[in-house]
């Protein structure tokens, strides 16, 4: 045996798969040995190694593995192109991973100053998870880098602005006000610029917000507090469609 081969057994052990494992890409060619040796064991060399690696980090990505055998047999994509998104991967899942950390260590100091009651924590369970199925682990980062450069100061005004807004949106709902009217065009136009300053007009998180509130309806914002009547979120995103048509310019 070679000094660089190793057996199915080594192999295994190595790297933490089973055996069966290994016999199992064997029957199904995804990874063939090398060579046998004359008893008929399993041997493998540094190319199949290389090989398992790109089977290991397409199966991290989430492939099946039908679709790991076909990549192989194409080498599309190249093992240098696979490991840099298991890398960016790996990336997204710490930076994760340190969210929900400095989100628990915020729950724990809380702890020590004053009691949680039951509906705070699940307003906060909801809000850790609608965010989390929306937003890149990239773009809540910035997000939390964005509110800490606000303050409490900035974003209690900005939630005032919000409650304030939907009341006087009511107040236009229930005086039958067109979108176009000029009052309903002001406030409008406020919200656009509060969801501005949230977003930073990054294109990216601007699409997750607008997902997360097409699936969410008006949650996320009765979570922080801000209660809306159904019919005045509804007013308002024909107020703003309405103003995002009209300030589009048209070619003559």
């Amino acid at each position: 045996m070679a000094a660089d081969h190793l057996t199915v057994g080594e192999l295994a052990e190595r790297t933490g798969l089973t055996v069966r494992t290994l016999h199992h890409y064997d029957q199904i060619g995804l990874l063939r040995p090398a060579a046998r040796t004359p008893a008929g064991y399993r041997l493998y060399g540094p190319a199949e190694v290389r090989k398992l690696q790109h089977v290991a980090s397409l199966r991290r990505l989430g492939l099946s593995l039908d679709d790991i055998a076909r990549c192989l047999e194409n080498d599309d994509p190249p093992l240098p192109v696979v490991l840099d998104a298991h890398l960016d991967h790996l990336d997204e899942e710490i930076l994760t991973a340190m969210e929900q950390r400095d989100r628990l260590r915020r729950i724990r100091k809380r702890l020590d100053d004053t009691d949680v009651d039951v509906d705070e924590w699940l307003v906060t369970i909801h809000e850790t998870l609608t965010f989390e199925r929306f937003y890149t682990s990239e773009q809540l980062e910035t997000l939390a880098e964005r509110a800490d450069d606000m303050g409490l100061g900035r974003l209690a005004e900005v939630q005032a602005q919000w409650i304030e807004i939907f009341d006087q949106l009511g107040e236009a709902v229930d005086a039958e006000l067109p979108p176009t009217h000029p009052r309903v065009v002001a406030l409008a136009r406020q919200a656009r610029g509060l969801i501005s300053e949230f977003t930073g007009d990054d294109p990216g998180i601007e699409r997750s917000l607008q997902a997360m509130y097409e699936s969410e309806g008006a949650r996320p914002l009765t979570d922080r507090g801000i209660h809306m009547r159904p019919d005045v979120w509804e007013f308002l995103g024909t107020a703003m469609e309405a103003e995002r048509i009209r300030a589009t310019p048209t070619d003559d």
